[in-house]
Parts: C-alpha cells; sequence; structure tokens
C-alpha cells in the first residue's frame, strides 16, 4: 500500500488518468482486448486491475442508466453560477 491508497483502490488522479486512457484508445481498443495499451497510459495497475475498474464503471453507468443511483442534482449550483456569473466573468466586469 502506497500513500495509504491500495494497489486496489484508485485515486481521483489515477482515476482521471484511466479516464484520459478511455478517450485516447475509445471503446474500440477493449473491442479488441488491446488492455495492454490502456495499461502503458495508466502506470501502477495491472491490467487485471485497469479491467476490472472499467467493468466497475459500466456497472456504474447501467445503474444510473436504469435510474437504479440517482443522479446528483446539480441545478442549485447552476442557478447560482448564471445568477451571479462565474468568477472570472465578475473579475473581468470589476
Amino acid at each position: 500500500m502506497a500513500g495509504g491508497v491500495s494497489s486496489d483502490q484508485w485515486t481521483w488522479q489515477e482515476n482521471k488518468v484511466f479516464e484520459t486512457a478511455l478517450a485516447t484508445y475509445n471503446i474500440h481498443c477493449i473491442e479488441k482486448g488491446e488492455w495492454e495499451k490502456l495499461s502503458l497510459l495508466v502506470p501502477g495497475k495491472s491490467i487485471d486491475q485497469i479491467k476490472s475498474h472499467f467493468m466497475q464503471l459500466l456497472m456504474d453507468l447501467e445503474a444510473i442508466e436504469s435510474d437504479q443511483e440517482p443522479l446528483p442534482d446539480y441545478k442549485d449550483d447552476l442557478f447560482l453560477m448564471t445568477k451571479k456569473g462565474s468568477r472570472r466573468q465578475r473579475q473581468q466586469r470589476q
């Protein structure tokens, strides 16, 4: 366990690297079984860990799409942002 996180757990940063790797090689890489390509972009994770993480991602997406897992309610944050403008917009107005 390095840095308090086991190799089976994924940090936020590792997740972002994984998502970027998926976007780079897209689903065709996975359909062809070319997991090695993904593993080269996700250091510190084995091919089995990457496969398992991908399967968990699919299960999460299926749960969201079937309404088993509700989406977060972001409308309040969006309302506040559009009402007041973003920080950058406020700074530009000053």
